[in-house]
């Protein structure tokens, strides 16, 4: 239970911003991609799907930093103050 309070109190911003981030990206991505079609429908989609894994990638690798902050930081913090 105290690992659920001290994660929400000090990771929550963090957490938050950071999706919010990568969410507003995503909407930058989406408003650009129709501009790659001049250059053909085969490019388009090939840079779309780079985008895809960079921007996946890019998710999973925060939520696993996230995580280990996470354990590490504020478990220990919980650990030291009981």
């Amino acid at each position: 239970m105290c690992v659920c309070v001290c994660v929400c109190v000090r990771g929550q911003d963090k957490y938050i911003l950071t999706s919010m981030a990568i969410l507003c990206g995503v909407c930058v991505w989406h408003a650009t991609v129709p501009l790659f079609l001049v250059y053909g429908v085969d490019t388009a989609r090939t840079i779309d799907l780079w985008a895809l894994i960079v921007s996946g990638s890019t998710y999973f690798l925060f939520h696993i930093c996230f995580f280990l902050y996470i354990y590490f930081v504020v478990s220990d913090d919980v650990l030291v103050n009981t």
